[in-house]
Parts: structure tokens; sequence; C-alpha cells
């Protein structure tokens, strides 16, 4: 074989006179061969074995060359979706930004995300640049987790050890509302507000367990042993949310444990001088220290008025009911004006 360079051979070799393999790296010194000694478009696919072909880059601009292992094709970039890591292997994966090693950090061992860290012991881990770290995890505790070393206020003084929950979307109902709902089987769906703090601090919780309760007609056969008094049976519903007083027993049962705040009231007849008694019940035990008294004169031109409110801390599913007791009389007095009352609400 003759030579390729500049001489009277020069474009005489062409790819129909080279066979497979005659032509080694061996053969060629390096920058032997080199763009001025390359016509333009000399070497086309046409000269190229069947297979190595090019395909033209006419009207290919951004996209990227790819082969199967036989056929190049020029293919959009993330076209048909991207698949990074498809065998598996354990190795992580890391994106930088001009400030930040960890802007983005997939764990490969566990598949936890981390930003702003390399170490990400959560689902998400999300880590700022002063201290402030937030973790989520939908594990057997469903948690959302946030720690830090401070919170520091637009104005004002930093706060250690608390967490500011901000709201400053447009909502058209009522301004920049913080809400709590909890949702269905999937996102979205049957999601029920629980608690709202609206733009002026009010809090409102629809669901909070709370009743007004009343009975507007004398009760008769009220006993007179205040160690072994009478249900009062009080059996008209102002509200009753949640559904928690029942009126066929006049019982209030706790839906949760808390502290419960309980209020009632009630008059005495004019005309029967008396002792007339109320104690809360729990569990079928009286609470003496909850004594609602009012002793009546029997004057005939005025009512007596009694109200009380007791707190009670109660475990789910303890129940509580009024009760009462007349030393004298056995009518327990109530009309639609002068009812006996029993407010209860979940306060804490």
């Amino acid at each position: 074989m003759g030579y390729i360079g500049n001489g009277p051979y020069q474009g005489v070799l062409t790819g129909g006179n080279i066979q497979d393999g005659t032509v080694e790296t061996t053969d060629l010194a390096d920058g032997a061969v080199t763009t001025v000694k390359i016509a333009d478009a000399s070497v086309t696919a046409t000269k190229l074995a069947a297979g190595a072909a090019v395909p033209s880059q006419s009207g290919q601009s951004g996209k990227y060359l790819t082969t199967d292992g036989s056929t190049a094709s020029w293919d959009a970039p993330f076209e048909g979706g991207v698949v990074i890591n498809e065998s598996g292997a354990d190795v992580d994966f890391r994106i930088e930004s001009d400030t930040n090693a960890n802007a983005f950090f997939l764990d490969g061992t566990n598949g936890n995300v981390g930003i702003g860290t390399s170490s990400p012991d959560a689902q998400l881990e999300v880590v700022g640049t002063t201290g402030y770290r937030a973790k989520f995890a939908y594990d057997a505790d469903r948690r959302i987790e946030v720690t830090h070393s401070s919170i520091v206020q637009t104005s004002g003084a930093a706060q250690s050890n608390s967490l500011n929950i901000v709201s400053r979307g447009y909502e058209s109902g009522g301004g920049n509302s913080i809400i709590f709902k909890t949702g269905g089987a999937s996102a979205g769906t049957g999601d029920q507000e629980r608690m709202r703090i609206d733009s002026s601090g009010r809090v409102t919780m629809p669901y909070q367990p709370v009743c007004f309760v009343t009975r507007d007609s004398t009760q008769g056969s009220i006993s007179n042993n205040s160690a072994s008094p009478t249900d009062l049976v009080l059996n008209t519903v102002v509200f009753n949310v949640g559904g928690h007083f029942n009126t066929n027993n006049s019982r209030w049962t706790a839906p949760v444990s808390g502290k419960y705040e309980f209020s009632w009231s009630y008059a005495t007849y004019t005309n029967k001088p008396s002792v007339y008694r109320t104690f809360l019940w729990k569990n079928g035990t009286q609470l003496s220290y909850t004594q609602l008294r009012n002793d009546s004169t029997g004057n005939s031109s005025n009512y007596n008025f009694a109200s009380r409110t007791a707190i009670l801390d109660l475990a789910q599913n303890d129940y509580v009911v009024l009760r009462a007791s007349i030393d004298s009389y056995s009518d327990w007095y109530a009309d639609n004006q002068l009812r006996t009352v029993l407010t209860v609400r979940l306060i804490g």
C-alpha cells in the first residue's frame, strides 16, 4: 500500500480501497492525520462501512447522539422519561450549586433525599445554612419534625426553641388563614377542616366537642337524699356537636382524654322553701366538690336562681351525669323561661 498524504497518490485511496483491519492505530503516528489533510466533507456516510454511519446533523440542534449498539440516532433530550440507575446499584446521586455541594442528594442505600445535607436520616430532610432543619417521613408515626437552634423573626429578638408557622397566601374567603385539615383516603378528597387561625388571631374548631342542653318543664319524683340523688332529665338539645350528650340517659361521654368545662344552672320554686342541691357524678361516683346548693326562702314574689362551673379531667369514655336532690319536696322546677341548663365543652 502506498501512503496517504501530500504527493502523487493524494486522494487515490478511498473507503473501497481499505480492507477491514488493514489500518491500525499503530500504523498512524500521533497527529499524522489532521483536519488540514482531510478535505471538508471528504468523509461521508457512504464512505464508511455499514453500521458505522453517523446520522446527518441537519435539523438536529439541541439533541444528543445515542446508539443501541448497532445503529446511531439523534434523540430529543429527556423525551419519554428518564431513568437513572435502572439496575438498582447502591450509588448516590448528587447535584451541586455554586455555593452548596449538596443542593440535592439522593442516598443510594436507603433512598432518602437530602437538600443541603449528604446524610439525610428521613425520607426528606431539608437543612438550612444556620441550623434550621426539617424532616418529613411517612412511617409508623407519620411525622413531620422540625428542629433548629433558634428562630429569628423579621423584627424582634431571637426566640429559642420556637417554631414560626406563617401564612402569606391569599384566601378569597377570609385573608391569610392557617387551616388544619384531616384528609380522606386519597389526596384532595374528603378533607375536613378541623381548626383555623385567621389573620386576626381568632381560632375556630368546627368539630370541637360541645353541647348545650336544657329542660323546660318540671320534673317530679326527685330524691330527698343528697347521697342518692336523681338524674336530671335534660331532653331539649340546642346543639350537640359530635353527639356526645345522650338525651336517653342524660350522660355526657368524653370522646377523648382531656379537660372539660361543665356549666349548669337552675331555678327554684317561689313558694316551696327547701334546700335544692345538684352534683356532677363521674362514672357513677359523686364529685362532692361540684355541689351547687340553692336555699329557697319561699318568697312568692321572687325566684332563686343558681349557677356553677366546674372543670373535670376526663379519660376517653368517662361519662358524667348531673343529679339533683330536694330536702323537702319532690318536684324540680323548670319552665320555658327558667330552664335547667347544662353546657359542656372540651377546653384542652
